[in-house]
């Protein structure tokens, strides 16, 4: 791999369902499905013949975005790479998954977080890549390596790896205890008049300081039950609701409103500084395509009357939900946004 750090990579395997192909500069991971041979074999020819290629992975890459659209409801789940000019080209879809570790930080990918192909390039030295299809399962087989050639397996580690490092984890921390629907509470406590977009918003603090929602029972920091703190309102600054993730990586924290298009700086408010821009280099994004603005307790996506439309994915749903042009919906913990070929995920400690 050509900015691959330390000698020719080694790639171990942990044998399995799947299939995994290397040739020189490309590898491609793959399931098999029932009834997806046909496809599975031309993926496989189709990597083979990438390989050959001045920039194998941008071939290949190509040739999968474009199997794609014409059969998403058979693709298969699958996580590949390979080099080109300027880099490493990573792909991940469907319930499969890739993390790139580089000498200035790291890249996790996930195809469950897209309705597509997720799609990246790599332009900073690679230690090392681990691709994995399916359940998550931890091990390799410590003797097993793969020079060239296809064989069986559901997951690969490329390149230099840390033995020391942990197992994946869930990036957020733990779930404070369930939510419980108020009843009397809210007899005893009118609710305050509606929030607008103002930072400042009427909510309840708990014994130990922390600033919640005053719809919420538990303390969304430290798990705390509100009632201890006698449920006693007042309007201070907006925490952050959560986090945007990206389907790059990237993390965004929701304090702010956020513009998303390719030209967002047209959108309204931004010459006050009122909000951030998210630029998005994507034919299929409009030049300002949607806002997304913490109002109240509330995440709200705006579609600010794009050409192509902006999608929602609830948590626990297969289908997506076109937001009505020029309309809004509110966003829940874990629900996925597809604006383009781009997607991202709201995540937040708050339940659905």
């Amino acid at each position: 791999m050509k900015n691959l750090t330390g000698p020719s990579p080694s790639m171990r395997l942990r044998p399995g369902n799947g299939v995994l192909a290397r040739h020189e500069d490309l590898v491609l991971l793959c399931e098999v499905p029932p009834g997806a041979e046909d496809s599975v074999r031309s993926i496989l020819a189709e990597a083979k013949a990438a390989a050959g290629t001045a920039q194998p992975g941008r071939h290949l890459l190509r040739h999968l975005v474009k199997t794609l659209t014409a059969s998403v409801d058979s693709f298969p789940s699958l996580c590949a790479f390979g080099a080109v000019d300027d880099g490493i080209a990573v792909a991940v879809h469907g319930n499969a998954r890739l993390r790139v570790t580089m000498e200035d930080g790291e890249l996790r990918l996930d195809g469950q977080d897209a309705v597509t192909i997720v799609d990246r390039l790599v332009a900073s030295p690679v230690m090392s890549i681990t691709g994995e299809i399916g359940e998550e399962i931890p091990g390799f087989c410590s003797w097993s390596e793969l020079t060239s050639g296809v064989v069986r397996a559901d997951a690969l580690q490329y390149g230099t790896v840390d033995e020391t490092e942990p197992e994946d984890a869930e990036a957020t921390s733990a779930e404070p205890p369930p939510r419980v629907e108020s009843g009397d509470d809210e007899e005893e406590d009118p609710a305050p008049p509606e929030e607008d977009a103002d930072s400042q918003i009427v909510g309840v603090s708990c014994s130990k300081g922390h600033f919640n929602d005053p719809t919420d029972q538990y303390c969304g920091v430290c798990g705390i039950g509100l009632t201890q703190a006698g449920r006693s309102r007042a309007r201070m600054e907006r925490p952050s609701l959560g986090v945007l993730v990206l389907d790059d990586g990237m993390s965004l924290p929701l304090d702010k409103d956020y513009v998303l298009g390719r030209e967002p700086e047209a959108a309204s408010g931004v010459e006050a500084g009122e909000v951030m821009l998210l630029r998005l280099a994507d034919p299929l994004v409009s030049g300002v395509h949607a806002r997304i603005r913490p109002q109240g307790w509330e995440v709200k996506l705006f579609d600010e009357g794009s050409s192509n439309g902006t999608f929602v994915r609830e948590p626990g749903t297969d289908w997506c939900v076109r937001v009505p042009s020029g309309g809004h919906v509110v966003l829940r913990p874990g629900a996925v946004v597809t604006v383009g070929h781009r997607q991202f995920r709201y995540d937040s400690h708050r339940r659905p």
